[in-house]
């Protein structure tokens, strides 16, 4: 598999994009910059979208994406668990903001097709197995375990805080894209929001080992785009730490799995 991060940061400029995620240019994991992050023709080949939660920074360009794929009739599954998906029909895709892309260019084929996932069944989106573990956040989230045909897999946590470890027993990924949005110095604020920072980052990290026995590749995702250089220092840190290749996202990262 190959998995390109398209959009690393949780605030947007011209230099930081939102989070998406894009799996051998067919699966997009979450769409903050479904649109901005890509060209027309990488918009064209997406077959599948899995929303982490209902925050806007994780689903902003679903409109637009939506609405460009109306116009080449093209119909891509949307996939979240209930209460994403919800959130999404009712105040994102009602008409209100821009033209629902659930219903053109016809209600029989539309651009976008909403999908409910149950927690932890899993199922096929794209070509792939999919699984959607619950990941503790500031509203109902999952983060997604994704196998390939080839029997590699990912984790992607979306956004996650203290807890997240709840989800190892279950997975084994040879990638782990784990969030981590805020500095050390700004704990509270994490713990608030529910978030991670580097030490509880790292904390996750050897409860992962713990539990099965080696270090994933792991990848910082969802940097603060303000607090960046001191999250960067600090993750390099814990990564030293823990003796592992801590690779932190930037904008146009691809690896290969």
């Amino acid at each position: 598999m190959q998995v390109r991060i398209v959009g690393a940061h949780n605030f947007a400029s011209r230099d930081h994009l939102l989070a998406t995620v894009l799996v051998d240019g067919r699966l997009a994991l979450d769409a903050g910059s479904l649109s901005a992050g890509l060209s027309f023709d990488e918009q064209a080949r997406i077959e599948g979208v899995l929303i982490t939660h209902r925050h806007f920074d994780h689903i902003r360009d679903l409109l637009t994406f939506g609405l460009a794929a109306s116009y080449r009739d093209q119909s891509v599954e949307v996939c979240g668990v209930a209460p994403t998906i919800e959130g999404i029909r009712t105040q994102f895709f009602n008409g209100a903001l821009y033209p629902d892309p659930t219903l053109r260019p016809n209600p029989e084929r539309p651009a976008i097709r909403l999908r409910v996932l149950k927690p932890n069944e899993p199922v096929v989106v794209a070509g792939y197995t999919v699984v959607p573990r619950p990941v503790p956040h500031a509203v109902e989230a999952c983060g997604y375990e994704i196998a390939g045909a080839a029997g590699k897999s990912i984790f992607y946590s979306g956004d996650a805080g203290q807890g997240v470890e709840k989800v190892w027993p279950h997975i084994r990924p040879q990638l782990l894209l784990l969030e981590c949005t805020f500095s050390n110095s700004e704990e509270g604020r994490a713990i608030a929001s529910g978030h991670l920072i580097p030490r509880t980052f790292g904390e996750a990290l050897v409860t992962f080992r713990d539990i099965n026995g080696y270090f994933p590749k792991a990848v910082a995702v969802h940097l603060n785009s303000f607090s960046e250089p001191r999250l960067r220092s600090e993750l390099e840190t814990a990564g030293k730490a823990l003796g592992i290749d801590l690779q932190v996202a930037t904008e146009g990262l691809t690896i290969e799995v």
